[in-house]
């Protein structure tokens, strides 16, 4: 059955109503409002500004008030603000996001920072200049986010870097890389830097051999200038002969940039396939040079027996199930891996984060995937396991800077899968995922590693079985809370202290262990095993002595039982309103309409 939060939640409805009701009647810019359903709950309202108005759509997700609403124009001619996701139509980027939100937070005020939006910035009222009071931004976006639709992508190892940025200006040299196509991107990878007459050639050797190939003649030619251009004359550039003159108004010899190669002060032959170009700033630009065109590309900054029956029985089944997976790290993209060589054929994958040289130490992801995004590169691994395993991905950062409307799609697509594992180990992000699982009646697997490779958690919660996923996390905080540890010191990126201060870090083994465990709890659980090989809902599994652990590979089952029992529903507040009442009324009728549709 369709899970419809309003028909479920009819207090928070009432608000909802009234919040926007006490809007129109006590402002003077909200002119029109007006409820209607269609699956979702939606309001078409009109916003005055300086004389203009502004016909605009709240909807509500599906999974409202733990995600936030959004606000669209309609009918719009052109796009309004530069805080706006997409097309003309696409969504605002307003205060409330996936990266501010409050449950508590009403449609109102997401309507008040519209308004808010469209005052101060003023895109057609009375008095409008373009561009002459933008609104801050409150944008931060991760390189991952940055990088989303860049096609192009280059990748320059610190060590090479290091050399190329403490070049004077003026300096020009010759740069040699490897070019391969991923299935999203096209993505350039700088093997070495040559600065004639003062350098010998510089190699990064942290770049495994097999990418180069076996000799050198399989590296491209490129060609660096180190200049004073400012970024954003080069951001400009989108044929080679921009790229010529520029260079040529700067004093560099062009001529190995010529269709026709002429005499120039690299000695070279041949026309470079690629042209580095270090801004003002140390920036280093990338062009692809083809033909008369140039492709600038994205940087990707550093921050790695026939016959036999080999499948367990207990195991059929699990082909047909969908699995959504949140975090491709180094425990969820192992998990993706494991389940698809157990059978898993149906995948949802959502992560916002590009992958580097040094996620290499413990993702199941190598060197041939650094510069893609992790959904990618682990969706391409997938199809290696098996040509008949289909993945669907998003690229969200569920709790950072995005649009509402693209969070609400992914968290109702990873609602209609047959169980959603956590693998991210970020309490803003397993909230989120808890309530969905709840709402939605779908089981959720979750697991974290210790800092320092000393252990980790996996659980689980059924619906119908186990205490909802929140409540089996408050558990494990209060025995956390009864066990303080008496040593070591959490950090990030799964390291921790010890007891001299020495820093120890988790290795891939250690994560595998975890990982290799909740991918076995997540079978049992998406397949109904009964009886299951789980009788507790969590577990602490220790890989060393410390802590409660008393040695290697000591499991400690946590009972759950106790919290198991929901506390009693509140008594619904009354609805005094009439007109209200009568509006709900009508809104959860529809919205029962359209989610049961009468069948001839």
């Amino acid at each position: 059955m369709t899970y419809i939060w309003f028909r479920e939640n009819q207090v928070r409805l009432a608000r909802e109503v009234a919040a926007v009701e006490q809007l129109r009647t006590s402002s003077q810019w909200l002119i029109h409002a007006q409820w209607a359903t269609d699956r979702h709950l939606y309001l078409d309202a009109v916003i005055r500004a300086h004389g203009h108005d502004y016909p605009v759509r709240l909807d509500y997700p599906a999974y409202f008030p733990d995600v936030p609403p959004t606000i669209r124009p309609t009918n719009a001619q052109f796009r309004w603000t530069s805080h706006q996701y997409g097309g003309i139509n696409g969504p605002l980027c307003l205060q409330w996001g996936p990266d501010t939100w409050l449950p508590e937070v009403t449609g109102a005020q997401v309507l008040e920072s519209a308004y808010a939006l469209f005052h101060q910035e003023n895109p057609m009222g009375q008095g409008h200049a373009e561009y002459a009071n933008p609104a801050p931004s409150r944008h931060h976006l991760e390189a991952g986010q940055e990088l989303r639709f860049q096609w192009g992508r280059f990748y320059v190892g610190q060590q090479l870097v290091s050399v190329l940025q403490a070049q004077p200006t003026g300096t020009l040299g010759i740069v040699r890389f490897s070019a391969s196509a991923h299935d999203k991107i096209w993505f350039v990878l700088v093997h070495e830097v040559e600065v004639p007459g003062e350098l010998p050639t510089l190699v990064d050797d942290s770049i495994p051999a097999f990418i180069r190939g076996e000799n050198d003649k399989n590296l491209d030619l490129g060609v660096f200038f180190q200049t004073n251009l400012a970024p954003e004359a080069l951001n400009e550039i989108s044929l080679a002969y921009h790229l010529r003159g520029l260079l040529w108004q700067n004093r560099f010899d062009i001529g190995m940039l010529s269709k026709e190669v002429q005499p120039n002060a690299l000695g070279l032959t041949t026309r470079p396939l690629g042209v580095f170009v270090l801004d003002n700033t140390n920036a280093i630009h990338f062009f692809m040079l083809l033909n008369d065109k140039v492709y600038k590309l994205g940087a990707v900054h550093t921050a790695v027996n026939a016959g036999v029956q080999r499948m367990p029985e207990y195991l059929e089944g699990l082909a047909e199930k969908s699995i959504g997976i949140v975090g491709l790290g180094s425990a969820g993209s192992k998990i993706a891996i494991s389940l698809a060589r157990m059978g898993a054929r149906s995948f949802y994958l959502v992560d916002y984060d590009v992958f580097l040289p040094e996620n290499v130490e413990r993702n199941e992801l190598d060197w041939g995937s650094v510069g893609e995004h992790k959904v990618d590169a682990v969706r391409e691994q997938l199809s290696r396991v098996n040509a008949k395993i289909e993945v669907d991905v998003s690229y969200l950062h569920l709790t950072g800077q995005e649009s509402n409307a693209a969070v609400a799609h992914t968290i109702e697509q990873l609602s209609r899968r047959d169980i959603i594992i956590d693998a991210t180990a970020n309490p803003a992000v397993f909230n989120v995922l808890a309530a969905v699982a709840t709402a939605a009646n779908k089981p959720m697997v979750w697991l974290e590693v210790f800092g320092g490779g000393t252990g980790g958690l996996i659980a689980r919660s059924r619906p119908g079985r186990d205490p909802e996923p929140r409540r089996i996390r408050q558990v494990y905080k209060d025995y956390c809370d009864e066990h303080p540890a008496s040593q070591g010191a959490q950090l990030d990126n799964y390291a921790a202290e010890d007891a001299e201060g020495r820093v120890r870090t988790a290795s891939d083994a250690d994560v595998s262990i975890i990982a290799a465990n909740a991918a076995r709890l997540a079978v049992d659980t998406v397949l109904e095993r009964d009886p299951s090989a789980y009788p507790y809902s969590l577990y602490l599994i220790g890989l060393e002595p410390w802590w409660v652990f008393t040695q290697a590979m000591h499991t400690i089952p946590i009972p759950t039982e106790h919290v198991r029992q929901e506390a009693p529903a509140a008594e619904p507040a009354p609805i005094d309103d009439e007109k209200i009442r009568t509006l709900i009324s009508e809104l959860i009728d529809s919205a029962h309409a359209d989610a049961n549709p009468a069948t001839p």
